[in-house]
């Protein structure tokens, strides 16, 4: 099997589930992004993730926005919402700087490694629910993609869940926008079955 890597660069936390402990950590696991594939625009623009987290930060107070748990408290920055982690704390905020550092190095490695590719799962802000086509947020970010030459080098993640209150985004326009798209159900308490599944329809787009 060949020795693929993959880092996350958003949408929800659909990438953790799936990809579990097989995946390069890095700084968007566990956020939400607040303008589905658009919010990728927080990686290139000038600054980077650093500005977005640290010089920016937070643009409003905390809030219980899960909800599923009333007890969990959502930070907001300006592209995103950091969930099931304190955003004020001083170690996740260490952790926060290192995993910027392996994005960057990992866009770095997509020159020069043809077996890294990032991951973005589907998030309710990538659908237009009246239409059922992708939304205008989508289409920005699949644009900042070209524009970088890395749309090939994304893959697409539509996720129902067996539960589907977690995840269920699913839209057949996507395929009008990509080629790397896999389909398939996960349980999220199965993580590493899900991995395999994962795997599974990976290699049938190489």
């Amino acid at each position: 099997m060949m020795d693929y890597k993959f880092l996350s660069i958003g949408g929800n936390c659909a990438c953790i589930h799936t990809l579990s402990d097989n995946r390069i950590y890095g700084p968007l696991d566990n956020m939400k992004s607040k303008y589905g594939l658009s919010s990728i625009q927080s990686i290139f623009n000038e600054g980077g993730l650093e500005k977005e987290f640290f010089e920016i930060g937070e643009i409003e107070q905390p809030f219980c926005g899960n909800h599923r748990d009333d007890k969990e408290i959502w930070f907001s920055t300006t592209n995103y919402f950091i969930i099931h982690n304190n955003f004020r704390d001083l170690d996740f905020k260490e952790n926060l700087r290192k995993r910027i550092n392996t994005l960057y190095e990992f866009l770095d490695s997509l020159k020069t490694n043809p077996n890294n590719y990032l991951v973005y799962s589907l998030c309710e802000k990538d659908i237009d629910p009246v239409n059922n086509l992708m939304s205008d947020n989508f289409i920005k970010g699949i644009k900042i993609l070209q524009e970088k030459n890395l749309l090939d080098r994304v893959i697409f993640l539509m996720i129902t869940s067996d539960d589907r209150k977690w995840y269920h985004y699913v839209c057949p326009d996507i395929y009008n926008y990509s080629k790397n798209i896999l389909e398939f159900h996960i349980n999220i308490s199965e993580q590493e079955s899900n991995y395999i599944k994962f795997l599974k329809y990976f290699e049938t787009l190489n």
